[in-house]
C-alpha cells in the first residue's frame, strides 16, 4: 500500500547521494584548480621579479654609459675650446710679431 512512499524515498536518497557525489567532485576540482593556479602564479611572480631586476640593471648600466658619454663629450668640447684659445693666442702673437718687424 505504501510502495509509492518507498519509491519516492529511494529516489530521494539516490538523488541526494548523486548531489553529494557531484558536490564532492566539484569541491575537489575547485581545490585542484586553486592549487594549480598558485603553481602557475608563483613562477610567473618570480619571472616578473627577475624581469624587474633585469630592467633595473639595464637602466643602471644605461645611466652609467650616458654619464660616461657625457663626460667624454664634455672633455672633447673643453679640448676644442682650449685648442681654439691656443690658436687664437698664437695668431695674436704672430700678428704682433709682424707688426713689430
Amino acid at each position: 500500500m505504501y510502495e509509492w512512499r518507498d519509491s519516492y524515498a529511494s529516489c530521494n536518497a539516490e538523488g541526494r547521494r548523486q548531489r553529494d557525489l557531484t558536490d564532492q567532485l566539484k569541491a575537489k576540482e575547485q581545490l585542484d584548480g586553486h592549487d594549480s593556479y598558485y603553481e602557475l602564479k608563483w613562477p610567473v611572480d618570480n619571472n616578473a621579479e627577475a624581469y624587474k631586476k633585469e630592467m633595473s640593471d639595464k637602466r643602471r648600466k644605461s645611466l652609467a654609459f650616458r654619464g660616461e658619454e657625457h663626460q667624454h663629450v664634455k672633455e672633447i668640447f673643453e679640448q676644442m675650446k682650449s685648442d681654439e684659445q691656443h690658436n687664437e693666442h698664437e695668431l695674436l702673437i704672430e700678428m704682433g710679431w709682424r707688426e713689430v718687424c
